[in-house]
């Protein structure tokens, strides 16, 4: 009897359960979220004591579920500067709470520059708590390259990597680049230079040794540039002004690099894949294997 009673009043209650739950989600849905500022650190550690790790973790879960309920479309800017603060102070209150990293690289850096710099002070943070993180390390170098435009700055997080027991050749790569990106090619002529020396592999090796002699070259592009400086009182506009009596030609960078004249500056980046793509479609039309 019982058991044909609770078959009768299943269908009911789930009916009733699925009604409760889409007018709660309507209704959720049918309001402006907005997303508090957390407590500063000291406060709360004073407030909570020994309870830190729990509160770190209230705050952490709060603002997970208010970005979960964002609505597509909203100006991020508007809650910016909440969510830094929540993840900053989190994370200060509760360092070794993991979380709260990854969530800040996932969401922080892409909204504003502002937020970007508060995102590299959270994870300079959680490399107090793990200084052998390369994620960390790896986060705040691209945040300085991409979503601050500060190559150089990366180059030095890239450098400090590459120096901690067992990293891998990469991180010094990278400071390379990024040094020469931001106009430091001396030091990215170094780093190549002690990568060569070390390397084993031939197919490297040739790479490496491609790279230097391109870099070779852009220094010396920089040095007739400062002795054009010196006699016409002005960095030369474009690297053309040279020819003849500096250099007898302005070498090819491409497609390994691509030159970037930025008086009083000399560059080399990586280029862009549609710059790429057009110095191959160049080179495939004169009939020049594209290498």
């Amino acid at each position: 009897m019982k058991t044909k009673r609770l078959f009768i009043f299943a269908p009911v209650l789930l009916l009733l359960y699925a009604g409760l739950f889409i007018g709660q989600d309507r209704l959720f849905a049918g309001r402006e979220q907005t997303l508090g500022f957390a407590p500063p650190e000291p406060f709360m550690r004073a407030c909570v004591g020994y309870w830190r790790q729990l509160a770190a973790e209230t705050i952490f879960v709060k603002t997970a579920v208010f970005l979960g309920g964002v609505k597509p479309g909203s100006d991020k800017m508007a809650y910016a500067p909440a969510l830094a603060n929540n993840y900053r102070q989190i994370t200060l209150l509760y360092p070794e709470f993991r979380d709260p990293y990854f969530f800040t690289q996932g969401y922080l850096p892409y909204i504003n520059q502002d937020a970007a710099r508060a995102a590299n002070e959270i994870l300079a943070t959680g490399l107090t708590a793990y200084p052998d993180s390369y994620e960390l390390r790896l986060f705040r170098g691209f945040n300085f390259l991409n979503n601050l435009n500060e190559p150089l700055k990366a180059a030095e997080v890239f450098q400090e990597a590459s120096k901690r027991p067992e990293a891998p050749p990469i991180f010094a790569y990278l400071a390379a680049l990024f040094s020469a990106d931001g106009g430091d090619l001396q030091a990215a002529l170094i780093t190549l230079r002690a990568l060569h020396q070390a390397e084993n592999d031939p197919l490297v090796t040739e790479r490496y040794e491609k790279e230097i002699g391109l870099m070779e070259r852009a220094i010396g592009l920089f040095e007739a540039a400062k002795r054009y400086q010196a006699e016409h009182g002005e960095f030369p506009d474009i690297p053309e002004r040279l020819i003849p009596a500096y250099v007898t030609e302005i070498p090819e960078f491409m497609p390994n690099f691509e030159l970037v004249w930025q008086p009083p500056q000399v560059r080399l980046k990586r280029p862009d894949p549609a710059k790429l793509q057009r110095y191959k479609e160049r080179h495939e039309k004169k009939g020049i294997p594209f290498l």
